[in-house]
């Protein structure tokens, strides 16, 4: 056991407890001196410990351009005006409602070319893509929707007619009913072409 009022050996230093320590050492616990590594100095002449170090410093990215964002969002309104475009002439009923095709093929290609700038211009995280890409969706449903209409032009046309003329309940019943049979009939028909057998 080390003698607290020991002089210190040679070489070294005491500290409160007669423990030696090497020449120049600061005792546990002590703030380092000023200009030492691992503190930085402060305005306030306190010293600020350093940041701890977390790995590999991060690259920083910077902003967008604005010229090539402002260039990306132009043929965003297009693509929003044709969308809704096919959205209303595709509840319109036969024989115009394959026009929407006429607004919907463009603003699929248009909406996909959009998104392409907007990821080029550094937008990739950027919510307006969600919403074109959204929006391409419920445009591509709809004109799926138009096709089909297209497919069984004559049933529709029929149902239609039946409708208009129905001025009753019954009569509606009655035109919904026929309208279901002609579909099952035509699905059984592509069916039975489309077997092996057929």
């Amino acid at each position: 056991m080390n003698n607290p009022y020991a002089p210190p050996r040679p070489g070294g230093q005491a500290d409160g407890w007669g423990a030696e320590r090497p020449l120049g050492a600061r005792p546990a616990g002590s703030p380092p001196e000023p200009g030492r590594p691992g503190h930085e100095p402060a305005p306030d002449g306190q010293q600020r410990p350093l940041r701890e170090w977390t790995g590999a410093p991060q690259p920083h990215t910077p902003p967008p351009d604005p010229e090539a964002v402002r260039e990306a969002t132009r043929p965003v309104g297009t693509v929003v005006m044709l969308m809704l475009a096919t959205l209303l002439v595709s509840g319109l009923p036969l024989p115009w409602q394959p026009a929407a095709l006429a607004f919907g093929l463009p603003a699929l290609v248009l909406g996909i070319r959009a998104i392409g700038r907007l990821v080029r211009a550094g937008l990739g995280r950027s919510p307006l893509i969600a919403l074109l890409a959204g929006g391409l969706a419920f445009t591509s449903l709809m004109m799926l929707t138009v096709g089909s209409s297209i497919a069984l032009w004559s049933i529709q046309m029929e149902n239609q007619r039946c409708v208009a003329n129905a001025l009753t309940i019954s009569a509606q019943d009655a035109c919904a009913e026929s309208y279901q049979e002609a579909l099952e009939s035509a699905v059984s028909g592509w069916a039975s072409l489309l077997s092996p057998g057929g």
